[in-house]
């Protein structure tokens, strides 16, 4: 769910770098390619389900408001726990603060590295 998570944020914030490196960790995560594509382009993915669903949802609302709406809370405290939901948060926290420092310095991604896809 990390790699996902992390992906989200990538996204959100056009770190070319972030969703580099992650992209990798998140196909040997396991998350399918046609996920990580639709993450990248910011639309909708009818392959969601289960907790990726939850995952995808809860950050990318979280990424976007700064805040997540209390049923959408409720759904992951139920789908993930509350341990998980608070490492959830730190986690989309700290690549947001990893997203603002490499795209202050416009660090780029590494040669050969899958790239952020353009928005439409």
């Amino acid at each position: 769910w990390s790699e996902l998570a992390i992906l989200v944020v990538a996204r959100r914030w056009t770190c070319a770098y972030e969703w580099a490196v992650h992209t990798g960790e998140a196909t040997r995560a396991g998350l399918e390619p046609e996920i990580i594509e639709a993450v990248g382009r910011d639309v909708a993915v009818p392959a969601f389900e289960g907790l990726d669903a939850v995952v995808h949802a809860f950050a990318r609302e979280l990424v976007t408001t700064g805040r997540v709406t209390d049923q959408r809370y409720d759904d992951a405290l139920e789908a993930l726990g509350e341990v998980v939901v608070v490492d959830l948060i730190g986690l989309v926290g700290y690549y947001t603060l990893v997203a603002f420092t490499l795209n202050a310095r416009e660090v780029p991604p590494p040669d050969g590295a899958p790239r952020l896809p353009a928005l439409d």
